[in-house]
This record gives structure tokens, C-alpha cells and sequence, in this order.
């Protein structure tokens, strides 16, 4: 009875693993709600807004640029419910999938949004720049995207030092070791 009551455990260990190996292959193959880039005609779309937003010399322009990249990241990170769900103790080992850009859809808006509070401040709009620096630090809290908040807390603390003052007297913000470049308006 011990070599029976044995195999019938195995047999349920298998099923077990067997239903738990499925689940998760379905989960790794699901797709995102908007599969961002798959194509060149999106992956382009994306580009050439991210060129617009870091050659305009229009600030409205520029805001309206990291309005459209700041949704695609949006709809880049958000992924679909799962069709079955999981157990908490298989959902813990299931990854979510990553979207499939040759570029960060992420870092594309916090460098058009750091550079559209730069161009602000260039120009004396506090109160854009403001606005800009900290949406980057709240929307891009995860250590990738550390170089933008710094960037933005810098941009943030010089709008406060220029702001206290009453002069507008602006020290451009350090882009030393990156290939960032200041706003056209700083150069």
C-alpha cells in the first residue's frame, strides 16, 4: 500500500508541475495590450516625435511632443489582464513581458520632458519647468532612469535658487558625461 499510496503522490506532483509549466508559458507568450514598435511605422512615429521634441524651438510644441511620448510609455508598460488566473505562489515567477523596441519608449520622454523643462527655464517659464522636472522624477522612480530625475532635481533646485532671488540667473544644467545635449535655447 506505501509503494501505491507513493505513486499516486507522484503521478499528482507531475500533473501539478505539468498544469504549473502551462500557465506559465501562456503567460510568457501573452502579448501587451498594444504591441508598441513592432513595426517600423510605429517604432518611426515614436522616433520622429522624440527628434521633434529635442529640435523645436517652440515650447508649446515641445510640451505637445512630451504630451504623445509620455502616453506611448504609457501604453509600452501596460500590459493586458492575464486570461487565467494565477495562484499567488505562480504569479510570483511569472515576468512581465518587455516591450520589443530597439529604444526605451521610458527614457525617450523623460529625456524630451527634462529637456522641455530645460528649454522653459532657458526662457523664463518657471512654472513649465516646474511642471516638466517633476513629472520626470515622479514618473521615472526605478534606478534605469536615475541620470533624468538627477537631471530634473538639479533643474528643480536652480528654477528654486533663481526663483528666490528675484533675477531670473540661470546656471544650465551639467550634461557632462552623456550624450545629451542642453536645450537649443541654453546654447
Amino acid at each position: 500500500m506505501t509503494g501505491k499510496r507513493m505513486s499516486i503522490q507522484m503521478k499528482l506532483s507531475v500533473i501539478s508541475i505539468a498544469i504549473a509549466v502551462a500557465l506559465a508559458g501562456c503567460q510568457a507568450g501573452h502579448q501587451s495590450v498594444k504591441s508598441v514598435g513592432l513595426d517600423n511605422t510605429g517604432f518611426m512615429r515614436l522616433w520622429n516625435t522624440y527628434e521633434g521634441c529635442q529640435t523645436s524651438l517652440d515650447l508649446g510644441e515641445m510640451r505637445s511632443y512630451e504630451r504623445i511620448l509620455s502616453q506611448e510609455m504609457l501604453s509600452a508598460t501596460r500590459i493586458a489582464e492575464p486570461l487565467i488566473p494565477l495562484p499567488t505562489s505562480i504569479q510570483r515567477l511569472v515576468t512581465e513581458p518587455k516591450p520589443r523596441l530597439s529604444v526605451d519608449p521610458k527614457a525617450m520622454a523623460a529625456a524630451c520632458t527634462l529637456y522641455t523643462g530645460q528649454a522653459a527655464v532657458a526662457i523664463g517659464r518657471n512654472d513649465i519647468a516646474v511642471e516638466m522636472f517633476l513629472s520626470v522624477i515622479s514618473r521615472h522612480p526605478q534606478a534605469d532612469y536615475a541620470y533624468y530625475v538627477a537631471q530634473a532635481k538639479e533643474g528643480l533646485a536652480q528654477v528654486t535658487v533663481a526663483g528666490r532671488s528675484g533675477a531670473p540667473q540661470l546656471v544650465p544644467v551639467s550634461l557632462s558625461g552623456s550624450s545629451a545635449r542642453p536645450p537649443t535655447a541654453l546654447r
